[in-house]
């Protein structure tokens, strides 16, 4: 049952080969896509209370299972039609004496019939990241002979590394190595023990790490943790962003030690990331979230325009995700020059016995993938103004909706025609005026995303 949430990249690769060269049953829950791909031959699905078989791993599966979505609510939609046709024959035609037989037969093939059910999976929401408030300078960190550990005993030393405003990094290595340990010095939880380290003016950075789930407050919901960073602002607002966080409505009011592992994870995180930070570092972000969940989390990642570090054992997020890796290895931290991939590749045969340095040689596909992300920056930067617009825009439309709101409320007490009349005029008139300018302001709004839409499209 999830056997890899706690295993770092190279046991969760030693446990993926033993499976695959075991020779008896195995039945495996695991979110690991990878190891879902690679170790098992079947898939069991279960989805409301119905357990299902497919042959084949889990991209096979998810294949099939679209396909069979949509085959079966095709026919859904088609027998729905025959019926509202039959339906519309009986309606017109049942108090007709001539068309009374074949109005009532009919009627009974209606009864007999028994569309399909509609199948779907069950809405996944996004994860959103804002964006860094202000572009930082290069580099944004900058290591110079960096020593770090605990209690006066180094446990990285002679780092010698620079992060960017634009950089994704996932680093790797055996869990005691030292990666959560880095983590903790870009964090600010830990301060140096030697060398100089520097962070660019401005700098601000979100922290993500499972022990970080303690800073949650258990007998607080998430709205009430929400409210304590905008407590100027409206439930509906502070809702608003909560809902943001992929948090339903139901679970908004619940205690945070009542939400499951996933819900938690999303709470922290929209914490965290609350106000626009340069970077993230996300200590093992996948532990608690299913595979839909971390299939948003890869969207989220990719759509902000601040630097990344991710330590994680998820092979399929860290492909999707980064364009470097690092490993913290021997008491430092050190670029790999290649891919994931080859990276794996050099793992497995150390494990059988190669030599520690025996690392694949040939072109990178890291380089070309960080190539890209720098264009895929570029072309966002281009866009930006376009929607910082279209996001004051429905700010602008949310807060003059609420003045609106509260104006009609007003209007609509019926004792404030019992007082004094120019009240009265005085709230009509200014119903009239945030009337118009919701109109104007959605107005600009529609400019400003067609604008945006065009301009997406001539990127393409």
């Amino acid at each position: 049952d999830e056997p890899t949430n706690y295993l770092d990249l190279e046991g969760a690769l030693w446990l993926e080969r033993y499976l695959i060269t075991y020779p008896h049953t195995v039945l495996l829950i695991s979110h690991d896509r990878d190891l879902l791909n690679k170790a098992v031959s079947s898939i069991a699905h279960l989805d409301r209370l119905k357990l299902t078989f497919y042959r084949g791993a889990y991209d096979t599966f998810a294949e099939t299972r679209r396909m069979q979505m949509e085959l079966q609510n095709k026919a859904r939609d088609k027998a729905m039609t025959e019926i509202a046709h039959m339906q519309s024959f009986v309606d017109r035609f049942r108090a007709k004496a001539t068309k009374a037989k074949q109005a009532q037969a009919r009627m009974k093939k209606i009864s007999k019939m028994k569309p399909p059910e509609a199948i779907f999976d069950a809405d996944v929401q996004p994860f959103t990241f804002p964006n860094p408030k202000k572009a930082m300078a290069r580099p944004m960190l900058d290591f110079e002979d960096v020593a770090v550990g605990y209690d006066d005993k180094p446990v990285l030393s002679r780092i010698n590394q620079r992060i960017d405003p634009e950089d994704r990094i996932a680093l790797v290595g055996i869990n005691g190595n030292g990666k959560s340990t880095f983590a903790k010095l870009i964090a600010g939880e830990l301060k140096p023990m030697g060398g100089q380290f520097r962070r660019g003016r401005g700098f601000n950075v979100a922290y993500f790490a499972q022990h970080q789930m303690d800073m949650l407050k258990p007998k607080l919901s998430a709205v009430e943790h929400v409210d304590e960073l905008m407590w100027e602002s409206t439930n509906a607002q502070r809702r608003a962003r909560v809902a943001q966080m992929g948090l339903s409505t139901v679970k908004m009011d619940t205690p945070a030690e009542n939400l499951s592992g996933g819900e938690r994870a999303r709470l922290l995180m929209g914490l965290i990331t609350f106000d626009g930070p340069a970077m993230l570092v996300l200590d093992e972000p996948t532990n608690h979230l299913d595979i839909d969940s971390r299939d948003a989390l890869v969207q989220a990642l990719n759509e902000y325009e601040g630097a990344v570090l991710i330590i994680s054992h998820d092979r399929h997020l860290i492909d999707a995700t980064v364009d470097e890796i690092w490993i913290a290895e021997d008491g430092t931290i050190k670029v790999w020059d290649d891919d994931m991939e080859a990276y794996q590749r050099m793992l497995i045969s150390r494990a059988g016995g190669g030599d520690r340095s025996d690392r694949p040689k040939g072109p990178t596909a890291s380089t070309d993938r960080k190539r890209e992300r720098q264009e895929a920056a570029a072309k966002r930067a281009e866009l930006a103004p376009l929607r910082k617009e279209i996001r004051a825009a429905e700010a602008r439309i949310e807060r003059l909706k609420h003045e609106l709101d509260m104006i009609e409320r007003r209007l609509g007490d019926p004792d404030l025609y019992a007082g004094d009349p120019d009240e009265v005029i005085s709230l009509g008139k200014d119903k009239s005026r945030l009337e118009g300018e919701i109109e104007a302001t959605e107005e600009l709004w529609l400019e400003k995303s067609g604008a945006l839409e065009e301009a997406e499209l001539a990127q393409t």
